[in-house]
């Protein structure tokens, strides 16, 4: 009898739901950096229906969880005044969030060089010594999971190193907290990678879907970029393209403008700045002045000109372009992360920040025929033009071991490329040889490991540049 009652009485106990604690994305944590001057998106998880309170910096915003127990609110701009600020968030529990820091969130995308950690870069040991605590980063680990780490020497060696120098020359130009949010790849990521699969649908015959080398489609994007929708920020800085040479060079360039329409559409914050680098150069210096698309044997050369081509044909509202063109080595060793950083500092300075710097380097203009010679014009020069040599980072005076400049190429009517005497002339550099009586066509820099040596005297390098329009072949 005393059994029958006791499963009667189990029988009538209310059922308790188990309620689902409210919860936010992973990069809401202690230390992280909120993007300064801008609406603040902030969403989450909690029980349907439930009540979610957020407090930050005096505000209060209140909102329910809808019946997905998918809950988001809007919070007034909140601006960098000094002072760390704590986010709390109430429901059935409590989430703290302390030591936030007001200021501009930078997303730092792509492959290769980007992913690159501060220890391996000559100067990387001297550069952690350095204690920054309004410059922060978000790292995930091999998991996937993330968390805010605040710059100290015991923090920085493992920092993806062109990053790190971005934020240091910003944070010493504009004085505000910077906030990197790490999304590079240490393993190959093919462009395709990094678009949405609502933005591949267009692009879907240019995958093929047997080649070894392509990564699955979106597989980035959806690691690294997706999770961090809508958060708000202030914009992108992105190298990439080691995975798309050869083959796959190509279609770069569509693929590229691509990606950024689909970023920004996904975001829904407008043409957000889109920082991206010259890829720098790789391959041997011992090849020909221009180098064709095509090998001998049929299959393409590593194309990182066309890559190149590529990027620098980008002229979406707020994009801009840093060389590292002049960067690279024969060994397709690292890349000086100091000069690149520094040079995407310097794109963000004059294009978000509106600081009059020079940014660009000379970019080809205009191309004029005069008898046996030709003309070019560039925009964009700092000082005028001059023969120069990549800078270091250990700042010490660099010059040039060649006194002529080199990477210029031009051709006649019958389409053979030979190397061009070139000299500069007040703001224009006059091309000429010897072999090519009535040039009609240059190009500069037209190789995998460029050897150009033309600069402006603020010291950055010309683009690379091309006056014709023929197909690659």
């Amino acid at each position: 009898m005393k059994r029958l009652l006791l499963i009667l009485a189990v029988m009538v106990l209310p059922v308790i739901p188990i309620r689902a604690k409210v919860s936010l994305p992973a990069f809401f944590g202690d230390h992280m950096v909120i993007q300064q001057g801008v609406t603040l998106p902030l969403w989450g998880t909690a029980d349907p229906g439930e009540q979610v309170i957020v407090s930050c910096a005096g505000q209060e915003g209140r909102t329910i969880a809808d019946g997905a127990g998918r809950w988001r609110m809007i919070l007034r701009p909140i601006s960098f005044r000094g002072d760390r600020i704590d986010l709390i968030i109430n429901a059935s529990n409590r989430i703290e969030i302390h030591d936030v820091l007001p200021g501009d969130v930078w997303i730092a995308a792509g492959e290769g060089e980007m992913a690159t950690p501060l220890w391996e870069s000559p100067i990387g040991s001297q550069a952690a010594k350095i204690s920054d605590p309004a410059t922060r980063f978000y790292l995930r680990d091999a998991a996937g999971k993330g968390s805010w780490v605040v710059v100290t020497p015991e923090t920085s060696p493992t920092l993806p190193a062109i990053p790190f120098f971005f934020a240091r020359d910003l944070r010493a130009a504009r004085r505000i907290p910077i906030g990197i949010i790490d999304c590079t790849s240490k393993s190959p990521a093919p462009i395709s990678s990094w678009i949405s699969a609502q933005g591949l649908r267009g692009l879907a015959p240019q995958i093929k879907g047997n080649d070894p080398g392509e990564a699955r489609p979106s597989q980035s994007y959806n690691r690294f970029i997706q999770p961090l929708i809508p958060m708000a920020i202030t914009g992108v800085i992105w190298d990439q393209g080691s995975s798309d040479e050869g083959t796959r060079a190509l279609r770069h360039r569509l693929f590229m403008a691509h990606l950024i329409r689909d970023w920004r559409r996904a975001w829904g914050q407008g043409p957000f700045p889109f920082l991206m680098t010259l890829p720098a150069g790789k391959g041997s210096s011992e090849q020909a002045s221009v180098e064709p698309y095509m090998g001998y044997h049929g299959s393409p050369h590593r194309a990182w000109p066309w890559i190149r081509e590529g990027i620098s044909s980008i002229h979406l509202p707020n994009t801009a372009i840093a060389s590292a063109a002049d960067l690279g080595s024969e060994d397709d060793g690292n890349i000086d992360p100091l000069i690149a950083g520094r040079r995407l500092a310097l794109t963000a300075r004059h294009l978000v920040y509106g600081e009059d710097v020079s940014c660009t380097g000379p970019v080809f203009s205009k191309a004029h025929i005069e008898k046996n010679r030709l003309r070019i014009s560039f925009d964009g020069v700092k000082g005028g033009l001059t023969v120069g040599a990549p800078p270091k980072s250990d700042d010490q005076p660099t010059f040039s071991v060649h006194s002529t400049l080199r990477g210029f190429a031009i051709r006649g009517k019958e389409g053979k490329w030979f190397p061009a005497e070139a000299r500069i002339e007040n703001e224009t550099v006059l091309l000429s040889s010897d072999a090519v009586p009535n040039p009609v066509d240059a190009r500069y820099d037209w190789t995998s490991l460029p050897i150009g040596n033309l600069y402006d005297r603020s010291g950055l390098p010309a683009q690379p540049f091309r006056t014709d329009s023929d197909q690659p072949q």
